[in-house]
């Protein structure tokens, strides 16, 4: 397949993306010119072929938001990743392809406690086509197979689920439903205002370091299937689930490098050369970010910025006067140096 015309502002100009050997990579063999068709399959073809998933943070391999490191992981390593790696990467693709399309912050809803993530929590897709716009997100585990149409306040079945857009002045949830009709659960929020990859940078590393994070607590490689359902490596066990029905398979450690390969054509070897060949499986409860901590907080070798980014720094302290413009990820940070030992 040859590759289709690049974009002169395209950033894969500079980094010489092999667009052909992405398409390869996501089994994708239909048409490349923008339409809602093409999006609608990128889209399926890529949640069906590339694993969202959290090896990297229990493999001491270190995840950085730059585009050849994460077209080398996911493209030339037949790896997966969170949300920043993979919709970071599809919408470089989407922009080289000739989508009108950009990137768009989240936060997640945590199902325990029903609060919200730090803001830049998560990454989305906005794409603009024929006077429509769609939501696109291939990297976050129970959503949405098909692009979703921005409709406020209207039902979309997909073989997965139903999925339901609301609206707040400028914030959007989603929301997915098991009956049509009824309530749902939310499942993250946005806002349409567009982000550059370097502005999830923070949250990036907050993902690879926060014990209120799902991606440090637990390892996990999660797929969906051609059916609806998604079948999930996390800690020790092998998850099957398709509507209702679940399935699950208790696995010794010495299993788990065969299925990551057999289930989702992940082997360990083939990690960076900074990655351990061995994975450190992982499977404990995330804690909630503390809430209402006040006065001076003291971290030990990294430290938040006023405008909430992380730095590494000496051992100092961070004013409450940070702690207000940024309270969730300073304490979170603060409370992760302080349980860390105990992981």
């Amino acid at each position: 397949m040859l590759d289709p015309p690049v974009h002169s502002a395209s950033p894969c100009i500079r980094f010489n993306m092999d667009i052909s050997q992405y398409l390869l990579r996501i089994g994708y063999q239909g048409p490349v010119l923008p339409s809602p068709e093409s999006l609608r399959n990128l889209h399926k073809r890529h949640l069906l072929s590339v694993p969202f998933e959290s090896l990297s943070m229990h493999c001491e391999e270190p995840i950085t938001l730059a585009l050849p490191a994460l077209y080398e992981k996911v493209v030339r390593r037949h790896r997966g990743g969170f949300c920043f790696e993979l919709n970071g990467l599809f919408l470089w693709l989407l922009q080289a392809l000739g989508f009108d399309a950009k990137a768009v912050a989240g936060r997640v809803r945590n199902r325990l406690t029903g609060r919200y993530g730090p803001p830049l929590d998560h990454m989305v897709i906005l794409v603009q086509l024929g006077g429509q716009q769609f939501l696109c997100d291939v990297g976050f585990g129970e959503g949405f197979m098909e692009p979703l149409k921005l409709r406020p306040e209207v039902q979309q079945v997909q073989k997965n689920g139903i999925f339901w857009l609301g609206r707040n002045g400028a914030t959007w949830v989603l929301e997915r439903r098991d009956i049509s009709g009824r309530e749902g659960r939310p499942l993250y929020t946005f806002t349409l205002e567009e982000k550059k990859l370097d502005d999830f940078a923070s949250m990036c590393l907050y993902h690879q370091t926060s014990p209120s994070s799902i991606f440090t607590c637990k390892s996990f490689c999660s797929l969906h299937k051609e059916d609806g359902g998604r079948l999930t490596y996390i800690g020790w066990r092998l998850i099957a689930t398709l509507g209702e029905e679940r399935t699950e398979t208790v696995l010794q450690d010495s299993e788990i490098p065969a299925v990551l390969l057999e289930k989702f054509r992940i082997k360990l070897n083939q990690f960076a050369k900074e990655c351990a060949d061995f994975l450190i499986s992982q499977d404990i409860a995330t804690f909630p970010a503390p809430i209402g901590q006040a006065g001076l907080l003291e971290t030990e070798n990294m430290s938040i910025t006023d405008n909430g980014t992380f730095r590494q720094t000496q051992p100092k302290q961070v004013s409450a006067a940070v702690a207000q413009k940024s309270p969730l990820v300073v304490e979170t940070l603060v409370y992760w140096l302080a349980k860390r030992d105990a992981f």
